[in-house]
């Protein structure tokens, strides 16, 4: 292993066969701003060349909070829904475009899960069935799916639904599933009724209606085919924005170790454009694959700097908690400071001090011992 700069001045750090450290092997050399400030059919080589990401997960929230906070809107006004979707559903489809537009085939949206459909009734026919009657029946969806030539699936137990009395939401799903059946080059799952804790339950009961029938278990693809309607490979990247958390939403069984979770700070409703999604991207293909997916456990694979840059990192950081908050109102906004050395030691002490002394404060009153 061996650092150094290239000839811009950019540090690199290649390994024995010349590749980044750290990234998809054979991929160019470049910053996180070179890569952003790339024509859109660069990055398209990129993704191509690296085989992935493929397949998305993309968890839509905040909207809510988006429309009071960023629009305006009054959520006590009696056309406050109206006016959120009029806002949300032109974004949301734009989010969608931005990232097939980067390579990915497959997107799994989760939009609703069980304990949404939990609330009053009239909550549900009065809020929750226009928006989910424009995503899947919408003529402006439609047109997307369209040009797009986006097939449609929708996973979450439609019985479940059907228990509960939304019929509607269940002749949605189906319509949107078999007036897209035909597109082939792009897929979209819908994820309604779709909490990963609760679906486990019933993909044993999936297991074991398929072991009732043909006397064997299914294969981990015959079960996936079974809950998806088709084989889904599993997922390479889950962007969650607003909070560090799933919401019991991430899509059962293709949810595993190839997954690597991203949570920009604000709403998607906000800001979710090609310079937010390419960091993603960027950092997904150059810095995460070779830490994340090959182990790296000799001492040997860093050099001397690399090492030193840790250990100061380390002494920066160690007060750090990635995840801790604050409470603005009812809502949660996250308050992680992450320091990065310097070119000398003096970086470290002060942080180090500074943090200590601050949480010292708190622990002990505001006196420190």
């Amino acid at each position: 292993m061996s650092g150094g700069k290239d000839e811009t001045g950019r540090n690199t750090c290649r390994d024995k066969y010349g590749d980044v450290y750290g990234g998809v092997s054979g991929l160019p050399v470049l910053s996180e701003e070179d890569f952003i400030s790339l024509p859109l059919e660069k990055v398209l080589d990129i993704v191509e060349k690296a085989g992935r990401p493929r397949t998305v997960c993309f968890t839509p929230d905040g909207t809510r909070r988006a429309a009071i906070v960023w629009y305006g809107l009054d959520p006590g006004s009696p056309d406050f829904d109206r006016k959120k979707y009029s806002f949300e559903h032109p974004i949301f489809m734009e989010n969608l475009m931005l990232i097939y537009d980067h390579g990915a085939e497959n997107l799994l949206v989760p939009i609703l899960n069980h304990k949404n459909l939990e609330r009053p009734r009239e909550f549900i026919e009065g809020t929750v069935y226009p928006g989910v009657r424009e995503l899947l029946v919408g003529d402006e969806w439609d047109e997307f799916y369209r040009e797009y030539d986006v097939r449609v699936r929708c996973y979450g137990d439609r019985q479940h639904l059907l228990d509960k009395g939304f019929e509607k939401l269940v002749e949605w799903m189906e319509d949107v599933e078999n007036r897209t059946a035909g597109h082939k080059k792009r897929r979209l799952f819908w994820g309604i009724c779709c909490s990963n804790s609760i679906e486990h339950t019933r993909l044993a009961h999936l297991g074991a209606r398929f072991f009732s029938r043909k006397s064997r278990l299914p294969t981990r693809d015959e079960l996936i085919e079974m809950y998806y309607g088709e084989v889904v490979p599993d997922v390479e990247i889950f962007i969650r924005p607003s909070e560090v958390r799933d919401s019991d939403l991430t899509p059962p069984i293709v949810t595993g170790s190839r997954a690597q979770f991203y949570f920009p700070v604000v709403s998607s409703m906000v800001k979710f454009d090609a310079r937010l999604y390419r960091r993603i991207l960027y950092d997904y293909l150059y810095n995460r694959p070779g830490v994340m997916g090959k182990r790296y456990y000799s001492g040997d694979s860093f050099t001397p700097e690399e090492k030193e840059f840790l250990r100061r990192f380390y002494a920066m950081n160690m007060y750090e908690v990635l995840g801790v908050g604050m409470r603005i109102g009812p809502h949660w906004i996250p308050t992680t400071r992450i320091h990065l050395p310097e070119n000398n030691g003096a970086d470290e002490n002060a942080a180090g001090q500074t943090n200590k002394k601050a949480d010292e404060q708190k622990i002990n009153g505001g006196e420190t011992g």
